[in-house]
């Protein structure tokens, strides 16, 4: 029985491929997501806009200095109503799922609100409280989570590729 040959050395540089893959759609993404940010529809606040929105699940960014940090005081002083542009009707607002928040393209913000538009059309949304802007439009919170687990993912299938390889190394030599 033939010993088994070891893999090439240069198997480590290709178990780096799926690091750098990982990197690709990471920098895909945000550019993506920097997008997504920009083409939120804003007015200021307190303040209120009057916005044309696609039916289904929007969220509510309140954009204000360290928005994407960690304090949340300020949110707590946010207070938003949203009523159907045409008909006056209310239209409820319910808290987020989770809390997003961003820093991207020199804006930053965090999820306040969510608001399911039963049809598309326009929708007047008011909100008092701490001054900044509110951003109004679809979730970005589905893309950030692809580029973390993207970035995550490709380091952790190149720790495991490397790990292959020198354990095939050293049982070759052994």
């Amino acid at each position: 029985m033939s010993q088994p040959r070891p893999l090439p050395k240069w198997w480590y540089a290709a178990a780096f491929v799926p690091f750098l893959a990982g990197v690709a759609v990471v920098a895909v993404v945000v550019v993506k997501i920097a997008g997504q940010v920009d083409a939120l529809q804003r007015f200021d606040t307190p303040g209120s806009g009057t916005l044309e929105l696609p039916a289904g699940e929007v969220v509510l960014y309140g954009e204000y200095d360290g928005a994407g940090g960690d304090d949340v005081a300020a949110d707590r002083t946010i207070t938003c109503t949203a009523e159907d542009g045409d008909s006056g009707e209310p239209v409820a607002l319910s808290a987020p799922v989770a809390t997003v928040k961003y820093n991207i393209g020199g804006k930053s913000g965090r999820s306040l609100y969510e608001l399911d538009a039963p049809r598309a059309g326009r929708y007047r949304i008011a909100c008092e409280g701490f001054p900044g802007q509110i951003a109004v439009g679809k979730g970005v919170g589905t893309s950030i989570a692809v580029a973390v687990g993207s970035g995550f993912g490709g380091l952790a299938l190149t720790v495991l590729a490397i790990v292959l390889v020198y354990r095939q190394r050293k049982r070759a030599v052994a």
